[in-house]
């Protein structure tokens, strides 16, 4: 029997070493330790459609851990507790979110997954909302700055209300078309913003029910499209509004102007909303809704109310409205078209 050994990278000439990964895709060295990688940084790497399959091939076996960033080495050393994926600012398009997303049908380790600046659109959102709802150890998907829409929004949506892990997967959407807004519609239990939602997107408003998680819908409006995030306003769910601050183009806030004994609960909320350091200089619009009961309060008082005369760090409008009736709702987006546009010409 021959005692000859078979020799390894550790015993060979390191001139030898350089020569053979010289002629090696970076790729391919990558991908031929994945059975041996714990923690891999991969930076720089320009990856597409293909590298990112042969990347989901590997989150298939369950075995490593990647963080492939394109310059910030300090994250791989602020990661080490975590089993993370970083491919931001590649091109891996709707076909390569397709391979991640059948990767994590069958991954069970990946906690934390940030495909930001990918160049995927809703297509690509789909297939990563299908994959989330059975995937049940992914915490965090950062997709801002990709192209996905209301829709691709909405599949996400329903995936964070089938896997109530999910809390973090979209609070970082943020339309990347200049003539998109992310508007953050929030208010008090039964203040009428899934009504006034439905009336925006010009929906039957005959039968509603109450947002229990979220809502997500596109509306066109005066030379903008408005992807607008609806919050349920349950105690419950009050804690959880500070996850979708982030990139927020304009605050909607609806008050019931007929609930009086509930003015000073959401007078409270608002004023610890104008408080939140990510929502600094977003303008404000306030929908007093329900004008259109007997005992519903003015906007003029309501203002007053809320001492809303006292903002000074943002544009506000108060504007009466009946989600029911549709009065006043057509004028609130007009302001929205009107207040964005003098900001972005300064």
């Amino acid at each position: 029997m021959s005692d000859k050994s078979i020799p390894s990278f550790s015993t060979l000439p390191i001139e030898l070493v350089y020569r053979i990964l010289d002629h090696l895709d970076e790729i391919d060295i990558l991908l031929s330790m994945e059975n041996t990688l714990t923690d891999l940084y991969a930076g720089g790497l320009e990856l597409d459609v293909n590298g990112v399959q042969h990347i989901a091939t590997v989150l298939q076996q369950n075995t490593v851990r990647l963080i492939v960033h394109p310059s910030d080495v300090h994250l791989y050393h602020s990661m080490q507790t975590l089993t993370t994926l970083n491919i931001e600012g590649n091109e891996i398009d709707d076909v390569g979110a397709q391979h991640l997303a059948n990767a994590l049908l069958k991954n069970t380790t990946l906690n934390t997954l940030d495909v930001n600046t990918n160049q995927i659109d809703s297509e690509g959102a789909q297939h990563l909302a299908n994959a989330l709802e059975q995937n049940t150890t992914l915490i965090t998907l950062n997709l801002s700055g990709n192209d996905i829409d209301g829709t691709g929004g909405g599949y996400l949506v329903k995936a964070l209300q089938r896997n109530t892990g999910l809390l973090d997967i979209i609070r970082n959407l943020r339309p990347t078309r200049q003539n998109e807004l992310r508007i953050l519609l929030l208010g008090l239990d039964n203040a009428g913003k899934t009504t006034l939602l439905k009336v925006l997107a010009s929906e039957d408003i005959s039968q509603i029910t109450p947002t229990q998680g979220f809502n997500i819908k596109s509306v066109q409006s005066t030379g903008f499209k408005l992807n607008v995030w609806d919050i349920g306003g349950q105690r419950k769910i009050r804690p959880y509004w500070r996850n979708y601050f982030e990139n927020t183009d304009v605050l909607i806030y609806v008050i019931d102007s007929s609930d009086r004994k509930r003015f000073d609960e959401t007078n409270q909320e608002l004023s610890e909303l104008l408080e939140e350091e990510k929502l600094h200089d977003v303008p404000l619009l306030v929908f007093a809704n329900k004008q259109d009961l007997l005992n519903a309060a003015k906007a003029s008082d309501i203002t007053d109310g809320l001492s809303l005369h006292q903002i000074r760090d943002r544009p506000w409008q108060i504007q009466g409205c009946s989600a029911y009736t549709k009065e006043g709702v057509k004028e609130g987006l007009e302001w929205i078209s009107k207040t964005v546009t003098t900001k972005n010409k300064k």
